[in-house]
Parts: C-alpha cells; structure tokens; sequence
C-alpha cells in the first residue's frame, strides 16, 4: 500500500529488447531470459523496476511491467511492434483512461521523454498501477504520484471490484500433486502427460494459486522472474504464460 502512495524508483536497463525478427516479445513463451536479466539488474541496483529499450532506443516495456508517461494531460504507451507486450492490464487502463475522457496513444518514445514527462506509470498483473517517481535518479514531476495516476488506479480498481471474479486461497484447488512434484522436485517435464504439461504451462495464472502450509500463503502470480515462492525454493512464474 505504502508504495501506491509513494511511488518506485526504476532505472533503465543496460539489456535491449529482443527484437522483433530474432524472438517476437509478442509471443507466449518459456523463454524469458530477456526479462530475467533486466529483473536482476534492477535487483542490484536496488529497484523493483528497470526498464528496456529496443534495439533503435525507444522504449519498449520493464521486466515484468508496460509503461505509461504522461505529458501535458495526454497518456501515452509504447506500441507492440517497438517491443512491448500487449499485456491485459495495459489494454484494460487504456480502456478505463479513455473512458475518463484522456487522450490516449500508442505511440513511440525515448528514455529522455520518460526523464521529462509530467508523469510516469506502470502497469501489471501484481502491480495494476503504481507510479514510477524517479527513474535514473531523475525525479518524475514533483516526485510523487501524479493526480492522472491516480486517478486511473482508482478507475482501475472500480472495474476490477465490478467485472473481476474473486479468487480466495483458501478456496482455490490445488495443484495436482504430480504437477507440484515437478516443480519442487525438478523432475523433467517428460514424465507428465501431454495435458499436465499443458495445465502447467499455459494456465491462466491469475487464477491458480500455490496453498502453502507454512508461514502466509501466496499467489502464484506474486513471485517475481528472479525470485522465489516462499517455501518453494525453485522459480515458479517462469512455467506460466506472461499476462500484465
């Protein structure tokens, strides 16, 4: 909660986006190395966030984010073909920010329109909205999060309290006990049937969760590329389909 009100640092990335013609960012995949090495350079700089810019410099998306920058009232987003990820929760704020009466665009941009806008967001399953207020060390408008930001947020959170379907821990079904053994175990995928694999790898995560006996239970979908699901120490997200 404290960072809603506070915002995030983010940093950009040293990695470019795949491009295009070599691995299409656009494409469901296991392959996530990309994403990965920008996530572990945001975690030794300190931030939850860094941000990649494609093979021409425009920016593209962060590791696990969309961005969205705002200038003189109107919002912008990188469109997929410079690298990002047409993610669910992008589409859905760009629907809510019309919906508000802002402009909205797809449009291309640099890291040195993210240093001068009047505001910057990100945009995510875990994270739904959440300002970036400094990026590179440069502070982002006044430096907290901005009036369209949270205005968006909050029209965000109405439609997801509204249209969403409420998904409990305590209530979901677990996994099947052979799919858990493969992660925790790290047998090889060959030993499951075709369906198995399938349930595990393109799965709608938002709706399954991991029930762990010990210490709090958590959501699949709030384990990060580079981290670990508590009490399960072998990366979880890497095996379910990308969906911001």
């Amino acid at each position: 909660k404290a960072l809603y009100e506070t915002g995030v640092e983010v940093i950009s990335a040293s990695y470019r986006r795949n491009r295009s013609d070599v691995l299409s960012p656009k494409t469901k995949s296991l392959n996530y190395l990309n994403n990965v090495l920008v996530k572990i350079e945001a975690n030794q700089a300190g931030v939850p966030e860094a941000l990649m810019m494609n093979d021409q410099g425009y920016v593209a998306e962060g590791s696990s984010d969309n961005i969205f920058i705002v200038k003189n009232g109107v919002i912008m987003t990188p469109p997929g073909y410079v690298g990002a990820l047409v993610g669910i929760t992008r589409n859905a704020i760009m629907e809510v920010a019309e919906k508000k009466g802002y402009i909205v665009k797809e449009d291309v941009f640099t890291r040195h329109d993210v240093y001068v806008a009047d505001e910057v967001f990100l945009t995510g399953t875990a994270a739904e909205v959440i300002a970036a207020v400094k990026i590179d060390g440069r502070v982002i408008g006044d430096g907290k999060p901005g009036p369209i930001t949270n205005d968006i947020l909050q029209g965000f959170r109405e439609i997801v309290e509204k249209d969403g379907t409420k998904y409990l821990v305590d209530e979901a079904q677990p996994i099947e006990p052979q799919l858990l053994s493969a992660i925790l175990d790290k047998i090889t995928l060959s030993e499951l049937s075709a369906e198995q694999v399938s349930n595990l790898l393109f799965a709608d995560y938002m709706k399954m969760y991991l029930p762990l006996t010990k210490k709090r239970k958590r959501r699949i979908e709030d384990t990060t590329y580079a981290g670990y699901c508590e009490n399960v120490r072998f990366p979880i997200e890497p095996y379910f389909r990308k969906s911001k």
